[in-house]
């Protein structure tokens, strides 16, 4: 009989060595803020993994709040305008983001995510690469859709959705694109 999915600690998983065929990391990585508690999730994925085990990890673009600033800039939404690159702490937020992948949430914004760590997709490659897996690819989520105007609409339209579509497919894995989807995955094996 297979074994129900488990929710628990990523710095210590209270599993057996090479007890696990998949391994699902969707959001140590980026509630993790400390470089060395990633490495230690990561450590702790490989270990419980099988030989040729499936890790599938989370991360969130260290461009996501930006991007989504950019895509509702000068719109206007319950008759305010949405001007968040011209309030100077949600700026200070976002370069803080792009600059060292720290997302420090202001007080100002109490709904924003708590503290993470944004980052790219090579760079949590690169982490996952150094605990001892073998990275596969990235993967964007939400790609570079996301913000079209009127998506909503254009989703609806079986033409549109298609060319949508079409366009996730050939950048879903493009690194120069992974940036702007909001979130990304990374898979790797052990």
């Amino acid at each position: 009989m297979p074994k129900p999915i488990e929710t628990g600690n990523a710095l210590q998983v209270n599993r057996p060595d090479e007890s696990a065929d998949v391994v699902l990391l969707m959001g140590p990585q980026y509630h993790l803020r400390d470089r060395e508690d990633r490495l230690q999730s990561l450590r702790e994925a490989f270990r419980v993994l099988k030989k040729g085990g499936l890790l599938v990890a989370a991360g969130i673009s260290k461009f996501s709040s930006m991007t989504w600033a950019l895509s509702v800039y000068g719109e206007k939404k319950n008759a305010s305008l949405m001007e968040f690159l011209d309030d100077s702490v949600f700026f200070n937020m976002i370069k803080g983001e792009m600059t060292t992948g720290d997302h420090i949430r202001p007080k100002e914004y109490p709904k924003f995510i708590a503290e993470s760590y944004f980052t790219t997709s090579d760079e949590m490659k690169s982490e996952i690469a150094e605990a001892g897996f073998m990275v596969e690819k990235a993967i964007a989520v939400e790609g570079c859709i996301w913000f079209t105007p009127h998506l909503t609409e254009k989703w609806e339209d079986e033409a549109s959705r298609e060319r949508l579509l079409d366009i996730v497919r050939i950048t879903e894995s493009e690194p120069e694109m992974m940036g702007m989807s909001p979130h990304f995955l990374v898979v790797a094996r052990k």
